[in-house]
């Protein structure tokens, strides 16, 4: 059995120690942890599933606004994030067309003015 050689720029290592240093979980914290030598994979882990958490709450809050502010009957109807979004889209949509429709309302209902333009041929 022939150990295969990695050759990098500072020296060349054989293949069973770049499987040893190169397999194992890194052991990084998350930004801001006090300090390298009291990291662990299972802290790391904890770091990243409370900022997991905290993340989907965050989602959460802001479909749970977003679905207050969605008229449906009855309004305690429960939702999926998907029926959420689609109504959302709908809404919106029907509040533009509302808009669009009174504009157009206000501008055939408002008083015409004529732009009073000067006859170039004189009057008899």
């Amino acid at each position: 059995f022939k150990k295969k050689k990695f050759k990098s720029k500072e020296k060349s290592i054989s293949h069973a120690s770049f499987t040893l240093l190169y397999s194992r979980p890194a052991l990084t914290c998350s930004p801001g942890y006090p300090g390298p030598g009291l990291c662990s994979p299972g802290l790391h882990q904890s770091f990243t599933n409370t900022r997991e958490r905290s993340r989907q709450r965050n989602i959460n809050g802001a479909f749970t606004e977003l679905r207050r502010l969605i008229p449906t009957h009855p309004p305690d109807r429960r939702l999926s994030k998907n029926q959420i979004l689609r109504l959302a889209l709908r809404y919106i949509g029907f509040l533009d067309q509302l808009l669009t429709d009174q504009n157009q309302n206000q501008r055939e209902d408002a008083p015409r003015r004529d732009v009073f333009v000067p006859s170039l041929v004189e009057r008899q």
